[in-house]
């Protein structure tokens, strides 16, 4: 992965650029490079559209069929922004630390990701962060362990709910729009 820093399974990018090959009906023979991101959830509107099978629904999935952009019919990124536990768009990519809190890096410049940026451009961190929690709030709700929430949703500090406890207190924080016992 050198110079990419990190490997398989972690947000670094080491972890997150990962060749692919396509062949298959629709797809060009010549043999082209794509050089443009693209995600897993985009393989299932492509397979689809090779088979000549009907694309999902609008809201059925956040894949994007990459045959008219490997074909040339269509030009630009699949994505104005790509979602990898994090998110990245144009040259930069936010990620979260529980320890240090939000990581931005300019992966165009410091491919290696060592440089970080979040102190410099704050404004790019904070529309960043909104793009990336915007999304993870659209998740469905965990069907397992009695949670009704997901790591993504905005939770509210219930002023006076907890009486004089602490932060942590039961039900001091609600889910933004949510039912007070969550």
């Amino acid at each position: 992965n050198d110079p990419l820093r990190g490997g398989k399974g972690e947000t670094w990018d080491g972890g997150v650029r990962v060749p692919m090959l396509l062949a298959g009906p629709g797809v060009p023979e010549s043999g082209i490079a794509f050089d443009h991101p693209v995600d897993s959830v985009d393989l299932l509107p492509t397979f689809l559209a090779a088979a000549g099978a009907p694309q999902p629904g609008p809201g059925e999935t956040d894949g994007v069929n990459l045959l008219p952009y490997l074909n040339g019919e269509v030009t630009g990124q699949p994505h104005p922004h790509l979602y990898v536990r994090g998110v990245r768009r144009d040259q930069y990519k936010l990620t979260t630390n529980l320890a240090s809190g939000p990581l931005l890096f300019d992966i165009v410049d410091r491919i290696d990701e060592r440089g970080r940026l979040e102190g410099d451009l704050p404004g790019v961190v904070h529309e960043l962060w909104n793009i990336m929690y915007a999304h993870e709030a659209e998740y469905a709700k965990p069907r397992w362990g009695g949670n009704d929430y997901n790591d993504g949703d905005v939770f509210d500090y219930r002023a006076g709910s907890a009486g004089s406890a602490a932060w942590s207190a039961p039900f001091a924080w609600a889910i933004e729009d949510g039912p007070s016992e969550a």
